[in-house]
């Protein structure tokens, strides 16, 4: 396996479209890369970029300790999963997982004579090695007992898997994937999610992939690329994209439902008190827990005139807590909007509960079905909230940072 470098990437096309801008990027050796966003974002772009499938427009990329910006493709020791399985329809399983390396190891070797002995003696050994690897990988991915049947007699996550195998016969440096799972029912879509991490996990291959849903990106991914309008956002796991994401349109691109926003004002009053406030509520906040340089002349107890700052108010739909009626037991650190019931999204053994507030701005908050029992739509109803999972933008859309004390 191998690390992945990309320093300054750019693509653009006839010099005025900017496809990716100026991507700097560094995968570890056995990491497990994925790269979202939005279409249009110039995910798919940068992976081919990867693969040698696009001329970069500036920037260099290097594949392990090798630079291989002028290196074609097959000579890049890199396999590739497309969204379309790609698989020939009139090969069995068998013969489509052998097919990329058969066709390496015949360019290689036309010049051989056929009658040299020593040299059938060598692809009879050939043969059996990757007969082996065939075999192997189909055991990896659970399809070996469909090796001989062709394409057309396989189920869409059968031929996932056969295009996956494929890649994995090559035993490649990188795995590249772009948005392998988008041709999958749903039920499918998880199960090959769950494959596929335990596929890296017992490889330790390095691999990138590409998906526009921030679920696959969530539950494989070491670390999340995300990426708008050919800019990276933010870069980091999982749990630090969702919990401390960078800006608001981070902050809306991941987590399902997306995190409710409530425009109002930071305020700083005379004696030091830090409150964010709208026309229908109020939170305390603490001023330790923001960075100081974020918010300036706010975070300063020698500053003693009241100051103000136009921002939003970030809240998970997970981090709301529903109450019948509107009323809420009042806490330390809890404090509650209150609302009228819209609509209510039964997603199993949670709900999605959207209620719109006095300001007529709608808010979701997610919670177990045993919480429903006395709530119906139409119904008021209040939200806790801890001020502690509470997140702040300004008005370009920065996330004020959180002090890491």
């Amino acid at each position: 396996m191998a690390t992945v470098q990309l320093r300054a990437v750019s693509k653009s096309y006839g010099g005025t479209v900017r496809a990716v801008e100026s991507v700097d990027l560094a995968i570890a050796d056995g990491e497990f890369v994925v790269l979202v966003g939005p279409s249009g974002c110039g995910k798919s772009t940068t992976l081919r970029m990867i693969a040698g499938l696009e001329e970069l427009s500036g920037g260099t990329i290097s594949i392990g300790d090798r630079a291989v910006n002028d290196v074609p493709p097959k000579d890049r020791d890199i396999a590739m999963v497309f969204q379309n399985y790609a698989l020939y329809p009139h090969l069995t399983v068998r013969q489509n997982l052998a097919f990329g390396l058969q066709q390496r190891r015949a360019y290689k070797s036309r010049w051989k004579s056929l009658w040299n002995g020593t040299y059938r003696a060598q692809r009879r050994g050939e043969a059996a090695s990757l007969r082996d690897r065939v075999e192997s990988a189909a055991v990896t991915l659970g399809i070996e007992t469909l090796l001989e049947r062709q394409p057309r007699e396989l189920s869409g996550g059968q031929r996932q898997r056969v295009a996956v195998g494929r890649a994995l016969v090559r035993n490649p440096a990188v795995f590249l994937f772009d948005e392998p799972l988008s041709n999958l029912d749903a039920s499918l879509r998880g199960q090959m999610r769950t494959e596929l991490r335990i596929l890296h996990r017992t490889l330790n291959a390095t691999m990138v992939y590409v998906t526009h849903d921030q679920e696959e990106a969530m539950s494989l991914a070491d670390r999340i690329v995300v990426m708008r309008s050919g800019v990276v956002q933010q870069i980091g796991s999982p749990a630090e994209i969702y919990d401390r994401p960078i800006n608001r349109f981070v902050a809306s691109f991941i987590g399902t439902p997306p995190m409710n926003m409530i425009d109002g004002e930071l305020i700083r009053d005379g004696r030091g008190a830090l409150s964010f406030r709208c026309s229908h509520f109020a939170l305390p906040l603490s001023p330790a827990r923001w960075d100081a340089d974020a918010i300036g002349p706010l975070a300063s107890p020698a500053y003693t005139l009241a100051v103000t700052l136009p921002v939003k108010l970030g809240i998970r739909p997970d981090r709301l807590k529903l109450v019948a009626g509107g009323s809420v037991v009042e806490g330390r650190s809890e404090h509650h909007l209150s609302g009228q019931v819209v609509a209510i999204e039964r997603i199993g053994s949670l709900a999605d509960v959207v209620v719109r507030l006095p300001s007529e701005r709608l808010v979701t908050a997610r919670c177990g079905m045993d919480q429903l029992t006395s709530i119906r739509e139409g119904d008021s109803c209040g939200l806790q909230l801890d001020a502690s999972a509470a997140h702040l933008f300004t008005s370009d859309g920065n996330a004020i940072s959180q002090s890491k004390r």
